[in-house]
């Protein structure tokens, strides 16, 4: 001890009350009392909750009661991230087997059933969905790599590459210079991001070679469509593709087995079948096969005008699209009504993207 303004500090302490005459011992005395209560509180911590009520019984001779349950946890859906739009991404192993039309028309008829698609067209050197799907000035993607070197992309960035297609369809890529392929993995995975929570259902066109964005693309779907139709080698390319995308982390059972063009000729019930098998996959979907009037609309970008006949391809496209959408979570009625209720939905606040043309008020 020593001195504070005068006064010796052991002098002071003896003054108080209960503490005179303690010297060295008494303090160690306190200690090891310290020390006993707390040993044993964490001995009745550990004990089971009906133990501790048995000793604290036998302590006051009486049995206290059993405490009231915690309140109940709030379910864990109300803290879970919002959710976001599937990623559905059209794959083959070779070309012409009519990748493009499929996420052209299964664009519009899910925006008849009044959801707003997002449209990737990941062949970035040669892809022409913008053709397809009708625009008349197509726009760069490649202008979303400069920006995404800062790790986000802004809104602005975003709009002035995107297409107005019809409402409810907003068309991505590919890029004007083929060169500029290689580059655009990192724009990409941004832009997916972004559109992912923004729309309410994604389409990705891919190309036969594989740069990483068409890889990172595969693997976040929810669905992959492996696309095939009569031709002699289409089977065993699918079986080829159906491996990469298992490889890049795609399980099966999110892939469906997609028959084309059936019933054209050579493409009956035994070769759609053998397609079928070699795909080896549990969700199978077969769209009829359009003809000539098909190939007429789509030449001239007319693809909601496919999907609004009465033909067997028209048809067969609505069913397995709302079919899918339904699987994947999306909220889609049946095709009559959503269309009817399409103009009368409110939709929960978004950010300025170009879902809609000039005046349409949906």
């Amino acid at each position: 001890m020593g001195y504070v303004h005068g006064v010796h500090l052991v002098d002071e302490l003896d003054e108080v009350e209960g503490f005179a005459g303690c010297g060295e011992l008494s303090l160690m005395q306190h200690e090891q009392i310290a020390q006993n209560e707390l040993a044993s509180q964490t001995e009745q911590a550990a004990m089971p909750a009906w133990t501790q009520r048995v000793v604290a019984a036998e302590e006051t001779g009486t049995l206290a009661p059993t405490p009231a349950p915690p309140p109940p946890m709030p379910p864990v859906d109300a803290a879970a991230p919002q959710r976001r739009a599937p990623v559905i991404c059209a794959i083959s192993g070779s070309g012409g087997c009519g990748k493009s039309t499929i996420v052209a028309t299964m664009a519009h008829t899910s925006s008849l059933l009044g959801l707003r698609a997002a449209v990737l067209d990941l062949d970035l050197m040669f892809g022409n969905l913008y053709d397809l799907l009708g625009v008349d000035a197509p726009r760069d993607m490649a202008a979303l790599i400069e920006p995404s070197a800062a790790g986000a992309l802004t809104e602005p960035d975003i709009v002035a590459t995107s297409m107005r297609v019809a409402p409810g369809v907003t068309l991505w890529g590919p890029v004007a210079a083929p060169e500029q392929a290689e580059l655009m993995a990192r724009p990409v995975e941004l832009l997916l991001d972004v559109l992912r929570r923004e729309s309410d259902v994604v389409f990705i066109d891919t190309s036969v070679f594989w740069g990483d964005a068409v890889a990172a693309a595969v693997a976040a779907s929810d669905r992959c469509l492996v696309v095939g139709d009569a031709a002699v080698s289409s089977a065993t390319s699918a079986s080829r593709v159906i491996e990469l995308a298992s490889r890049v982390g795609v399980p099966r059972t999110r892939m469906s087995a997609v028959f084309n063009r059936f019933g054209a000729r050579g493409a009956d019930e035994d070769v759609a079948m053998r397609f079928e098998i070699a795909c080896a996959l549990s969700s199978k979907i077969r769209i009829a096969d359009g003809g000539q009037d098909l190939a007429a609309l789509m030449a001239f970008g007319r693809a909601d005008e496919a999907v609004g006949q009465t033909s067997a391809f028209a048809t067969s496209m609505r069913e397995a699209t709302r079919e899918m959408l339904v699987e994947l979570g999306c909220a889609v009625g049946p095709w009559g009504d959503m269309v009817a209720d399409r103009a009368t939905r409110t939709e929960r606040p978004r950010i300025r993207l170009p879902w809609l043309r000039e005046g349409d008020q949906r």
